[in-house]
């Protein structure tokens, strides 16, 4: 009886395919949000509906958004390559993630800080109190906008799966020119840990 094992293919050659796969994923989860946020009643529940929507479009925008997977991930051609509808969606979804979960730049959210007073009259005199901060944002997007993630999600991961297969095919030769040694030294090599660390600053661009 043959025993099956999985041999960690880690060389130069197979990070294209790691790199799509993790897109892959991304693209699934994003799928996955916005199904369960389609599905769920969350009328009512701000916290609910932020939470899934803005777990849904940071994870699509973890398939294309730089790092590094770039540029072994979701391309500008790949998206050129898309319906127009989906382009433009595409960009919307991007503006979102960037201006609104991301970062506070946007007219969603509205922070103002105020005078609160008092007056008997409207034209009597005003009696400062205290300051506060007027609070005005927006919670989610709509239905509308959830299900056109989810084709876009959808279409793309249907893209990477190409990509992937090619890569397969590729890696597949390279693997069968392998000798019995080098095959034995990948099997019985450590398998790999991620070597991230938290604490420390990435590079931005």
């Amino acid at each position: 009886m043959r025993t099956s094992t999985n041999i960690p293919f880690t060389r130069s050659e197979s990070k294209r395919l790691a790199h799509l796969s993790g897109a892959l994923n991304d693209l699934r989860q994003t799928a996955s949000y916005c199904r369960i946020a389609l599905r769920i009643d969350t009328a009512g529940d701000f916290i609910l509906t932020e939470a899934i929507q803005a777990a849904a479009i940071m994870r699509y925008g973890r398939s294309y958004g730089g790092g590094i997977r770039h540029p072994h991930q979701v391309t500008s051609e790949m998206i050129a390559g898309l319906p127009i509808q989906l382009q433009e969606a595409h960009k919307f979804f991007d503006g979102v993630r960037d201006k609104y979960i991301a970062h506070s730049v946007n007219d969603w959210e509205l922070n103002i800080p105020a005078i609160e007073a008092t007056y008997e009259t409207k034209d009597g005199p005003l009696e400062v109190r205290s300051i506060q901060t007027t609070d005005e944002r927006v919670v989610g997007i709509g239905s509308d906008h959830l299900r056109l993630l989810l084709e876009l999600s959808d279409s793309l991961g249907k893209v990477i799966e190409v990509e992937m297969e090619l890569e397969k095919a590729k890696l597949l030769k390279i693997a069968l020119s392998l000798s019995q040694i080098e095959l034995r030294q990948m099997r019985d090599e450590p398998p790999p840990r991620s070597t991230v660390n938290v604490h420390k600053s990435r590079k931005r661009g």
